[in-house]
C-alpha cells in the first residue's frame, strides 16, 4: 500500500520550497492487509502508510520494513534506518526506513535534520 495525496484534497499537503522543484507532497509505503468496502480502504496496512506518510518531508519517502525487505529485491535503492516509531492505533512500534532519492539530496523524516 503507498500512501500519498499530490492533490491536496485531503488538507495535509506540505509544499517544497519552489527553488527546489521537488514535489509538494511525502509518501508513504507499507506492505500489509488492506479491506475495501465501497469506495473506502481501511486496515493497519492503510493505518501504517498513512502514518509514514504523516513522517516523510515534502519531497521524502518513508516505508515500513515488511515493503522495504519485500522490495530490496526488486527495487535499485538505498534506505537509511530510522528507528522504530510509535504510530497511531497500531500496537508494536513500526520500523521506518528513508528511501534515497538519487538525484538530489535524501529524503528526511519530519524534525531531523
Amino acid at each position: 500500500m503507498c500512501r500519498g495525496d499530490p492533490t491536496g484534497a485531503q488538507g495535509k499537503e506540505r509544499r517544497a520550497p519552489r527553488r527546489t522543484g521537488g514535489w509538494s507532497f511525502g509518501l508513504g509505503i507499507n506492505l500489509g492487509d488492506v479491506m475495501e468496502e465501497g469506495d473506502s480502504i481501511y486496515g493497519d496496512g492503510v493505518n501504517i502508510a498513512a502514518r509514514l506518510e504523516g513522517l516523510a518531508e515534502a519531497g521524502g519517502i518513508c516505508i515500513s520494513e515488511s515493503a522495504s525487505s519485500r522490495s530490496k529485491t526488486n527495487c535499485p535503492l538505498r534506505y537509511n534506518y530510522l528507528g522504530e516509531h510509535e504510530v497511531k492505533n497500531i500496537a508494536k512500534p513500526v520500523r521506518v526506513y528513508r528511501v534515497q532519492i538519487e538525484s538530489g539530496e535524501p529524503s528526511r523524516i519530519k524534525g531531523q535534520d
